[in-house]
């Protein structure tokens, strides 16, 4: 009788060794396995924050730079067309100016041309 129960607690000893040591390494697989999941999650959800973020100071950018040469342009142009109306209207005032200058000498001289020969 001793020497089956002497090889009945062997037994369970190395039953139990096994299933400690199946148990650990099932337990560390698992934490393997969970910790491989959390650091892909992590790195997914940093790489979504990272594009989020820089999509959002891209346009921040983009309506900055839009709102700055937009006036820019504007004032440009309108300094441009104000230009341009003002050379035009000086030019038409300056050929009505020499038109009419030109007609009165050529009324002058044609007058007094007149009176010249009635005085002959």
């Amino acid at each position: 009788k001793q020497w089956y129960q002497r090889r009945v607690a062997i037994t369970a000893g190395r039953m139990t060794r096994i299933a400690m040591t199946t148990r650990t390494t099932i337990a560390a697989r698992v934490a393997m396995t969970i910790a491989t999941m959390m650091t892909m999650t992590m790195t997914i959800y940093a790489t979504q924050i990272a594009i989020t973020t820089n999509t959002i100071n891209a346009t921040k950018n983009a309506i900055t730079k839009k709102a700055t040469n937009a006036p820019r342009i504007a004032i440009t142009t309108r300094t441009m067309n104000a230009t341009e109306i003002a050379m035009v209207i000086a030019t038409r005032i300056a050929t009505r100016i020499a038109i009419t200058t030109r007609t009165t000498y050529v009324m002058k001289i044609a007058t007094t041309g007149v009176s010249t020969i009635l005085r002959k």
